[in-house]
């Protein structure tokens, strides 16, 4: 097994272990408000914030999936407030519940902010020239 392959495996390793902390965690905090969510909005997506052992959520925050009116919305604070401006709108718009600090507290909102594009980027996709 390669150097490439090897990192793949613990990333996703760390990836299963980290969801089920997660879900845990919901199960815990939320009880079964998250199957609502669930049904109303077809997903949702976890953002903790993990202490510094990696394995205690220190803050939580679950959001839907991104659609066009919500990305319209975000993408006019661009030119006012800038990609975090965009971010935080785009973040607003898709809370659900959470820890309000992740979006407050800058501690907390710029590294969300740096993973919330996953919310964004939920599909993937290519444009490829044929």
């Amino acid at each position: 097994m390669d150097l490439k392959a090897l990192r793949d495996k613990e990333k996703r390793a760390e990836e299963v272990k980290q969801k089920a902390v997660c879900e845990k965690y919901v199960a815990e905090r939320f009880g079964e408000k998250v199957n609502h969510w669930r049904k109303e909005h077809g997903k949702v997506w976890f953002l903790p914030v993990f202490a510094e052992d990696g394995e205690t959520i220190e803050k939580f925050a679950i959001f839907k999936p991104i659609n066009r009116t919500i990305l319209n919305y975000a993408t006019s604070k661009l030119e006012d407030s800038g990609l975090y401006g965009f971010l935080e709108a785009a973040m607003m718009e898709c809370w659900i519940d959470g820890d309000d600090d992740i979006v407050q507290n800058d501690d907390y909102f710029i590294p969300s902010a740096q993973v919330f594009n996953k919310v964004i980027e939920s599909k993937k996709v290519a444009f490829i020239k044929g």
